[in-house]
């Protein structure tokens, strides 16, 4: 194919439109959602960014580059709030939202940023995905995660460290200073941190349903929200 007939084949024309094009829901959905994970989820959800195969990639793929209008390989905060405020009922969490996806603080989402937010609950807690971030992260082999893995996973955040490494002693019902390294993280133990937050979010739905079954319904029979 010549550079002519390139520039004219029917993707390069319609990348000239897809900024006209709203923001799905699934993708507004997906960033409420990431917004409400613990810092333990989205540590997690960055390393499974580089580890999902190419076919779970493909659908998040098509979904950045509607987005990425100038094919820069990232996407300015200001454009995906402008997007998103376009194509939203009200504003409600959008700067909470954008705030926890911008990770490096350039003002811009970029693809494994992006990645990151979209997976979706099933794809995060599919035991083969996760199998495989653990094990990415089991450098030495052993089949489980000292504290340097630990660490070294986590980066710079010394107070997620701090909290994961709080966690397990509560678990294992250990002092406070107790050393991690003895006995360091099992996979089960990893997958019990992740899920926590899932946790919460479902007792969270149940207990909203509930108080809406109750809400006394209105002149037109519609309960009221």
């Amino acid at each position: 194919m010549t550079d002519k007939q390139a520039i004219k084949h029917p993707w390069i024309v319609k990348r000239a439109n897809l900024s006209t094009e709203p923001l799905g829901d699934e993708i507004a959905k997906n960033l409420k959602n990431y917004a409400a994970n613990n810092k333990f989820e989205k540590a997690v959800r960055h390393k499974m960014a580089t580890s999902l195969t190419s076919a779970e990639l493909q659908r998040l793929r098509n979904m950045f580059e509607e987005l990425d209008t100038e094919d820069t390989g990232e996407i300015p905060f200001a454009d995906l709030k402008k997007v998103m405020l376009a194509n939203a009922a009200e504003d409600t969490g959008l700067e909470a939202v954008l705030a926890s996806l911008d990770v490096d603080g350039d003002g811009t989402i970029d693809w494994k940023e992006f990645v990151a937010a979209c997976i979706q609950d099933h794809t995060l807690y599919n035991q083969e995905n996760l199998e495989k971030v653990f094990a990415s992260l089991d450098t030495d082999h052993s089949g489980a995660l000292g504290t340097a893995e630990i660490e070294a996973f986590i980066g710079a955040n010394h107070e997620l460290g701090r909290e994961i490494k709080q966690k397990l002693r509560e678990k294992r019902g250990l002092a406070a200073d107790a050393d991690l390294e003895i006995n360091p993280m099992t996979y089960t133990e990893f997958h019990e941190l992740l899920t926590e937050g899932q946790q919460v979010r479902e007792k969270r739905k149940k207990t909203r349903a509930k108080t809406r079954a109750k809400e006394p319904a209105g002149e037109d029979g519609a309960v009221k929200v």
